[in-house]
């Protein structure tokens, strides 16, 4: 992606999440194109998971999603993550869009969040108590995971 998360950073997340997402898609559909037989798996992990489940929004409409596996991790894309429970409004210059889509046609989806785990597992600003400790979480581990 051209940048970070932050508006200064080169656009900033939402920027970050179109071009990356436009990116991926455009791979994507080439390697599809060029005659490729092989499946083709894609990993996202916390911002890079955001960035995957935005392109699955075009990749689950081709022909060949199929062909197509997902793995997820810490995506604040997941129902109940941080862009779904904050969706609609504008916080630090970033602008959330809820939930993700729930694809229908790829070959495996699977979108993993960790209890306590602030950026996917989100509890909100109407359980306080419960939000600080998904912070916490996030701080002390909840947001690492076994990518192997």
């Amino acid at each position: 992606t051209p940048g970070g998360i932050w508006p200064w950073e080169n656009g900033g997340y939402n920027h970050g999440q179109r071009i990356g997402s436009e990116n991926l898609v455009a791979y994507a559909d080439a390697h599809f194109a060029e005659g490729g037989q092989e499946d083709l798996t894609l990993v996202g992990y916390s911002y890079g998971a955001a960035i995957v489940h935005t392109a699955l929004e075009v990749i689950d409409t081709r022909p060949y999603a199929g062909k197509v596996h997902v793995r997820l991790y810490g995506n604040p894309r997941h129902p109940g993550g941080i862009e779904d429970n904050f969706y609609g409004s504008y916080l630090l210059g970033i602008h959330f869009r809820g939930a993700g889509i729930t694809p229908q046609n790829l070959g495996s989806f699977v979108d993993e969040c960790n209890p306590r785990d602030a950026i996917c597992d989100f509890p909100g600003l109407l359980q306080p108590i419960t939000t600080l400790d998904h912070i916490v979480g996030y701080f002390t581990g909840a947001h690492s995971y076994d990518m192997r």
